[in-house]
């Protein structure tokens, strides 16, 4: 009898050990990342291929909003610019900022 109550005993804590602490929380996506740090004050980008981007409050390249949606960063300016951020090589997301490489 001791030895099953033992056995029970230790079976009962290696299944409670075993689970996750929020089994129902995913780690948020970068889209969730980029989202939570609106508003945006500056984004750059850079690509190789089509050059560097910049937009910002204020400058030259006015950033009116900028947000993450089914995978695109979406940059609001004088019009949308779409960026695939599957295909980036480095996001950088800081205090109001963004910084994709391609």
């Amino acid at each position: 009898m001791r030895y099953s109550l033992i056995l029970v005993f230790i079976t009962l804590l290696t299944l409670t050990s075993c689970e996750d602490d929020n089994p129902t929380q995913s780690p948020p996506t970068i889209e969730d990342q980029i989202n939570a740090e609106r508003p945006i004050n500056f984004v750059f980008v850079s690509n190789p291929s089509s050059g560097n981007w910049s937009f910002s409050k204020g400058g030259q390249n006015e950033l009116n909003d900028a947000y993450a949606e089914n995978g695109y960063l979406i940059v609001i300016s004088a019009s949308k610019h779409y960026f695939n951020l599957s295909l980036a090589k480095e996001i950088m997301i800081s205090k109001n900022y963004i910084s994709v490489t391609y």
